[in-house]
């Protein structure tokens, strides 16, 4: 019954254009005034509210209100310094109007509580989160609210991650640290650095003023990281984020599952600064920031790969100085970073910033960092053999590939190990033959976590790995092949096709629509030969590769829109029609046992339906007579299941008209191409 309301008013807020008499009029004062207590009392009251019935609502309301009042505040304080120096006491009263509003906030019972809270629920997020944009919007339109800012509170609430609260925190963070420093001014971040987050700063920051607190050493630092989440950020890096904090066109569309690295890598600076003391320098390694310094050179921002540099020399340095003691450890660490920093010397711009490394090289290092922390892992003596032969490292490659990928290794016990069995005699060594799979699998997972964009695409295209791993996903010899491979080699072509424009590439350059009928095709006629019944391992495959195509047309159907299409892409969508009609063939075919979704079927369906309409045909399908439709036994469930798909793509039949014409011509199309292809 609100969400009226704020509509109206939102639509009144766009249309303002003139506030200059907004501050010098008492009454329109005294009602913002009230107006605004009115929505803060409101709105973070509902967040101690107990669970009820009309918990869901209320909490919306008060989301809505804030966002409402965000806006009003952004209209209000956007006037520029030279309307604001016309108008005698509006630039005061707008900045005191700021100071207010933030110490209302700040000053509410509920306020620290909901800043704090680390409940899950979305709603109550969402309103934690509206409540930190509306305060990041009132400290850049009036900056002196830092100097009198309580930074450790808010420390103390943040974690270091790309959710929409994090990151609000963080640019008040960041505009705190640029207005309290300058010329004899010291920064109140500088105070704190290295700066601590979480519980941690709480503990640490409560005791500053009463100097019990001592100097914050590097491991309380460190151990505060968690190492997985710390490698799942580096695979998954935001390539367009930008180190300009301030800077919010970007959107990220991350959580609290990822670390942020404007925070992380400003932070491994300041804790590995030359002559700052390292306590324990293999919890530098352990904690994962190198991988994170890694995966910053395939960032689009230059500031960002320069930060990721210095981060790198600094963390050397550290490394280096370690005792003695850890000589054997830090070596293999140290030739890691020289093979890394060798490679990027050579790829250098005009400014001395590294050029930006591909994703699926970047990602090769991070897991690398997480296989040379674990000396059991199968990975660790092909990969540690790997970097200690190499002086530098190629950038722009696959590293490894063809030796991983075509890995001929046997795993074998030590010779130092070998059994006897107490008469004298040594048993017989026992070989595996798991290892070869293991290294092709590792190097494939490195491929799909890391192709993100076309340069990626173009590297797999010019080592020819794209025909490589259609060739290998095409042999049929199962002592060679392994089902992993094959739903990791379908994950990379599902990401691959994504990918602007390199569907079409993949088409005309490397005919991926009849390779994929091919497959199809064949995985239909082993899952009927097979007489183990493994209907679940084939359907699973078959709908992977329905995925696939249909992504590729997602991708591509963009092209068939124009107004004038060339006779190459009539041809081409004529090449998704027939691929689109053999898929839902064999899906029916397939379907008989259940091992194929519905979901599945109705993707392709949906497909077939878009071609029709881009054709523009009315030419029907080839007919099937009545009497041969009686004499076929699938024709009665052919009509159920055709039913059951129209019935859930065609929820409104009205727009299904408009865009694709009669609902039933449709769905008698279908059934004649299920009825066609399954006569036996």
């Amino acid at each position: 019954e609100y969400e009226p309301l704020f509509e109206i008013i939102n639509r009144r807020v766009e249309q303002l254009h003139s506030l200059s008499s907004f501050y010098t009029n008492a009454t329109h004062c005294e009602a913002w005034s009230k107006f605004v207590k009115s929505i803060l009392k409101n709105a973070l009251k509902l967040s101690s509210s107990i669970a009820s019935e009309r918990h869901g609502t209320s909490m919306k309301k008060g989301i809505l209100a804030l966002k409402m009042l965000t806006k009003l505040c952004t209209k209000l304080h956007s006037i520029s310094n030279a309307k604001k120096k016309k108008t005698r006491g509006w630039k005061e009263k707008a900045d005191a109007d700021c100071r207010q509003i933030f110490n209302l906030i700040c000053g509410h019972s509920n306020f620290l509580s909901l800043l704090y809270s680390k409940s899950k629920e979305k709603d109550l997020q969402s309103l934690q989160y509206e409540l930190l944009n509306l305060m990041v919007l009132l400290i850049n339109s009036y900056p002196k609210i830092c100097e009198d800012l309580e930074l450790t509170v808010f420390l103390g609430a943040y974690h270091g991650t790309l959710s929409a609260p994090d990151c609000s925190i963080l640019q008040m963070i960041h505009r705190c640290e640029i207005e309290t420093s300058g010329h004899e001014r010291i920064s109140k971040l500088a105070m704190l650095q290295p700066l601590l987050w979480g519980q941690a700063a709480v503990s640490k920051y409560s005791t500053l003023h009463n100097k019990m607190s001592k100097m914050t050493q590097s491991s309380e630092i460190l151990q505060l990281i968690q190492p997985e989440r710390m490698l799942r950020s580096a695979l998954k890096l935001p390539l367009n984020l930008k180190m300009d904090i301030s800077n919010t066109e970007v959107t990220i569309d991350y959580d609290s599952n990822y670390y942020d690295p404007r925070f992380f890598l400003p932070l491994i600076c300041n804790v590995c600064t030359p002559g700052a003391y390292v306590d324990r320098h293999l919890k530098l390694i352990d904690s994962g920031v190198l991988a994170l310094v890694f995966a910053s050179f395939s960032s689009y921002d230059p500031p960002m790969r320069a930060l990721g540099c210095t981060a790198l020399c600094r963390v050397y340095d550290q490394i280096a100085s370690a005792k003695k003691a850890l000589s054997a450890e830090k070596q293999i660490w140290l030739h890691l970073i020289d093979v890394v920093k060798n490679g990027l010397a050579q790829q250098l711009d005009e400014q001395g910033v590294p050029k930006r490394v591909p994703s699926i090289t970047t990602v090769f290092l991070t897991r690398i960092t997480a296989i040379l922390s674990s000396p059991m892992d199968p990975m660790y003596r092909p990969l540690s053999s790997f970097i200690l032969a190499k002086p530098s490292l190629e950038m722009f490659s696959v590293p490894e590939f063809s030796r991983l990928f075509h890995s001929q290794n046997i795993s074998q016990p030590n010779e130092d190990e070998e059994i006897n069995n107490g008469k004298g005699e040594n048993n017989k060594l026992c070989f595996s033959n798991t290892q070869p799979i293991t290294e092709r699998n590792w190097i494939l997972a490195v491929i799909r976590d890391g192709l993100r964009d076309s340069l990626d695409f173009n590297i797999l295209e010019q080592n020819f790995i794209l025909k490589i791993v259609l060739t290998f996903f095409s042999g049929r010899n199962k002592n060679l092949q392994a089902d992993a491979s094959k739903h990791i080699i379908l994950e990379i072509l599902n990401k691959a096709v994504r990918i602007k424009d390199k569907a079409l590439d993949l088409i005309k350059r490397h005919g991926f629509l009849l390779w994929l009928v091919d497959q199809v095709m064949l995985i239909s006629a082993e899952h009927i030969a097979d007489t183990n019944n493994d209907s679940e391992g084939y359907g699973k495959i078959c709908e992977e590769l329905a995925q696939v195509f249909c992504e590729s047309w997602n991708s591509s159907k963009h092209i068939f829109k124009k107004e004038n299409v060339v006779q190459e892409e009539l041809i081409t969508l004529t090449e998704f029609q027939n691929t689109a009609t053999d898929f839902i063939a064999v899906t029916i075919k397939m379907n008989g046992s259940k091992s194929v979704s519905q979901r599945s079927f109705r993707s392709l369906v949906m497909v077939y339906a878009e071609i029709k309409a881009l054709k523009k045909t009315d030419a029907d399908l080839e007919q099937v007579d009545e009497s041969q439709q009686a004499d076929l036994p699938s024709s009665k469930i052919v009509k159920e299941i055709s039913t059951s798909i129209i019935s859930h793509i065609t929820t409104n039949p009205n727009i299904w008209c408009e865009k694709y014409g009669p609902v039933s011509k449709f769905q008698r199309e279908i059934e004649n191409i299920m009825l066609i292809y399954n006569k036996n």
